[in-house]
């Protein structure tokens, strides 16, 4: 059986046959809810990808262009107001960022030309762009970024739509956890259980969530000293206490809950010559 070919870039054409029955609603966040919120995001990729120039520092980049965006996304979808202008345009400078970082690795560091899957690409621009890529500058830049996300251990697993999104499936995903760790129930603190599932992993043959060995060997350490059945202490919350120096783990997800754009680090380090 030959392999399973990797998911290409969305063209949205179903959405481009029948753009008078797309209707998409928003939370309080701004963030795209119901049946067509995959579509309209996948849409927003590949409009931001067609308007925004991939080949020009962030910093450069006019940003009358993402206004401009937006303006087009709604009167497309007949959006009622920009009540989740804000929201959008940050996840489409999210989908600029990943996009480059796809450009860099799979196209220009292979020398392979992106035309026949991204169609609407300016390769005006590609040459200059290929050689920024792969200039020295870019390659001690991304090495420097490379160190940095490779330090964070525990990134955040909690896709496109952020916590917001893991709102509807934590809990499944927690019962899952402490049958397979029991020890687990000890935690009692919502947000920490939380924080918790936003960190499993999918294995990909079983297609359980499973924990890092940092999370699981700390609670081993509590446990044998004697701090785990401490009221009010739990492996989350004291390891966020002595990795970030943060005053609660209850402030910290408050914040992660309002801002839904935290991209793997290990995604942002090739393509940092391109953020601010």
């Amino acid at each position: 059986m030959p392999p399973k070919r990797k998911r290409g870039p969305a063209k949205c054409l179903k959405m481009i046959k029948d753009p008078k029955d797309f209707k998409i609603e928003f939370d309080s966040n701004g963030l795209a809810i119901g049946e067509t919120a995959a579509f309209f995001m996948s849409w927003v990729g590949k409009a931001f990808r067609k308007k925004i120039p991939y080949y020009q520092l962030v910093k450069d980049i006019d940003k009358q262009l993402y206004n401009d965006v937006w303006d087009s996304l709604k009167k497309d979808r007949k959006i009622p107001n920009d009540d989740a202008k804000s929201t959008i345009i940050k996840q489409g400078k999210v989908a600029m960022r990943n996009f480059r970082y796809t450009l860099v690795n799979k196209y220009a560091k292979k020398n392979k030309s992106p035309i026949e899957e991204y169609e609407d690409l300016d390769m005006s621009h590609w040459d200059s762009f290929v050689s920024k890529a792969l200039s020295e500058e870019f390659e001690k830049t991304s090495q420097k970024a490379k160190i940095s996300a490779g330090k964070n251990i525990d990134p955040a697993r909690v896709g496109r739509r952020g916590f917001v999104g893991l709102e509807k499936v934590w809990e499944g995903r927690w019962n899952q956890l402490v049958l397979r760790y029991p020890h687990l129930a000890h935690m009692k603190d919502r947000r920490s259980r939380i924080y918790t599932v936003s960190r499993a992993i999918c294995n990909p043959v079983t297609k359980l969530f499973e924990l890092g060995p940092h999370l699981l060997s700390e609670e081993i350490e509590m446990k044998e000293n004697g701090t785990y059945y401490v009221e009010g202490k739990d492996v989350v919350t004291e390891k966020k206490k002595t990795t970030k120096q943060a005053d609660t783990l209850r402030d910290e997800i408050d914040a992660l809950e309002r801002d839904q754009y935290r991209v793997a680090a290990a995604t942002q380090a090739s393509s940092a010559i391109f953020n601010e």
